[in-house]
């Protein structure tokens, strides 16, 4: 269907509840979950076109593109604000038997610039408690996903003020249906990585030219053609997620990023080595796809990696779920009164700190420092002993002997998943953008550099940490 058919004949059902999509690591928009296998993100055209236009060699790697729906943010009297999707009558909607019961949830902005959210179930409970008590997840959130979603609102409630004769109207925006690219993983491990050395846009002014220039010249993006704009990790000696922003990695060197992709790896307890080969190989098979895309340019494009962080060698049966405490405050603990609350860390609170519960006090370059670090005395001591590391336990799996030095036994690759995403800047010249539209020759090298990069850093350590 052409895509002015999408944008203008949206036929309305019932409306469907949207949840906050937990699993976001990097980028700016507003990721919100349709149901358990599909995700939502506003609609941006020329992205829109891109998946449409998508050459089948690609479809393996990037999410599957599901339609177009469109999403009302509707306040009620108290400031909170329900999110609901009206999808075509086309689409459909199954929900799980996980979604059946659970209660819908309400979000609120507070004056101080936090998100507060609410679960229904606890309203009916004591529909007049206004305390931060009542506010619980059944799972924390990454403090970035947690800024995504604040901003979001943030522009939404600007708009409202601006035109308050429309505000119902300004509250309604169009989504793309996405594939959730983690729902099938019980504790998603993701790196979202910003990949190739030019980071803007045909259509970019000379201002965004230059600023996007800086930061490439200042991180791996120049050097590389790769750089991490975000990553969770599961943490098996205390079952979190630890969390690291777009800041994080814009600091790292190319050593740095080699620790860091490391770090990614390292479960608190050993180097997910299992996961290296298997993703290894599925980056291989998008280089070789990428290089025979004649005109593509994927510019200011990410790349998920994502592997299972549950764990085979290290399985807790008593370790159902995530540890979760309120996070109606998340955003306060991390901001603090800085006014520049999510530019680059200034303060002593460091956002990676939150969803991982570790300490606060020390500022952002310490910590980064201390992180790297500690993941590299982690590597080493996990090369010295596996076994010295494992918790005697009734409960864990009999893991059998080993040697001092991991071997890479390796995952299936059902468990193991590389994704391209964001294509709100890719082209090629079949889009059909219009006279402004730049011709391109030949495949994205740029993006090809990212990529070979990227796999030899992770063949390195594979030479290094692994016995066949």
């Amino acid at each position: 269907m052409p895509m002015e058919d999408i944008l203008n004949e949206i036929q309305e059902c019932e409306p469907v509840p949207l949840e906050i999509y937990c699993h976001q690591v990097g980028g700016h928009s507003s990721i919100l979950c349709l149901d358990e296998r599909t995700v939502c993100k506003p609609l941006i055209k020329q992205e829109l076109k891109f998946y449409e236009m998508l050459p089948s060699s690609m479809k393996k790697f990037t999410p599957e593109y599901r339609g177009v729906v469109q999403v009302r943010f509707e306040e009620d009297q108290d400031g909170y604000i329900r999110v609901a999707a009206y999808p075509p009558k086309s689409f459909r909607y199954k929900m799980s038997s996980s979604e059946k019961t659970q209660k819908s949830r309400r979000i609120r902005l507070k004056n101080s610039g936090s998100i507060e959210i609410e679960i229904e179930s606890e309203l009916e409970e004591s529909s007049a408690s206004t305390s931060s008590n009542s506010t619980r997840s059944v799972r924390p959130h990454n403090p970035w996903v947690l800024k995504c979603h604040r901003d979001h609102l943030s522009k939404i409630k600007r708009s409202g003020n601006s035109h308050p004769q429309k505000e119902k109207e300004s509250h309604a925006q169009k989504f793309m249906l996405l594939e959730n690219l983690t729902w099938r993983f019980e504790y998603p491990c993701v790196l979202d990585l910003k990949m190739g050395t030019r980071q803007y846009g045909d259509d970019a002014t000379p201002a965004k030219i230059e600023s996007q220039c800086a930061k490439a010249a200042s991180s791996t993006s120049v050097q590389l053609g790769v750089r991490i704009c975000g990553m969770q990790v599961y943490q098996t000696t205390n079952g979190k997620f630890m969390c690291r922003n777009k800041y994080y990695g814009r600091k790292l060197d190319v050593e740095g990023f080699r620790e860091a992709l490391c770090q990614f790896l390292h479960n608190g307890n050993r180097l997910r080595t299992d996961a290296l080969v298997p993703l290894v190989e599925k980056l291989q098979e998008l280089k070789a796809v990428l290089s025979n895309l004649d005109t593509f340019r994927f510019y200011t494009s990410s790349l998920l990696l994502i592997y299972e962080g549950l764990d085979p060698e290290y399985h807790a049966e008593d370790e159902s779920f995530i540890r979760a405490e309120p996070y109606a405050n998340d955003l306060e603990k991390m901001e603090g009164d800085s006014e520049n609350k999510f530019g680059p860390p200034t303060s002593s609170r460091s956002a990676d700190n939150i969803f991982s519960g570790q300490s606060q006090d020390a500022n952002v370059e310490q910590n980064l420092r201390k992180s790297m670090s500690n993941s590299s005395e982690a590597l080493n001591s996990t090369c010295r002993t596996v076994q010295s590391s494992i918790p005697n336990s009734s409960s864990r799996s009999k893991l059998g002997s080993r040697g001092s030095i991991p071997s890479c036994v390796s995952l299936s690759s059902e468990s193991v998943d590389v994704r391209m995403i964001d294509f709100a800047h890719a082209t090629h010249n079949g889009l059909g953008l219009g006279h402004c539209a730049k011709e391109h020759a030949g495949p994205d090298t740029g993006y090809i550099f990212g990529l070979s990069n990227l796999i030899t850093t992770l063949e390195e350590i594979i030479e290094q940490e692994c016995t066949f």
